[in-house]
């Protein structure tokens, strides 16, 4: 496979994302699987979650921000217990 144009990598976001319609033009990624792909633009959705996934979350975090060759945007959201909070 070549390189995509735009890559959107989350963990917890990614329903939330994909239900957006954003997969038109985006291939949505989750962080734990990023490893080894390159993207002209990648958008990085919920730095902190990703790095409370998983065990070595911040190697996740790290290898979703470096595999972008041209553009690169990170988007931090509230968390699960703000997002609840009236």
């Amino acid at each position: 496979m070549g390189q995509e144009r735009v890559r959107l990598t989350s963990d917890e976001w990614l329903d939330d994302v994909a239900s957006t319609g954003v997969t038109q033009w985006a291939r949505l990624v989750p962080s734990s699987e990023a490893r080894g792909l390159e993207s002209d633009a990648s958008i990085v959705v919920g730095p902190q979650e990703i790095i409370e996934a998983r065990p070595n979350g911040e190697r996740d975090l790290y290898v979703a921000l470096t595999c972008a060759t041209k553009r690169l945007c990170s988007i931090a959201v509230p968390t699960s217990r703000q997002r609840h909070v009236s």
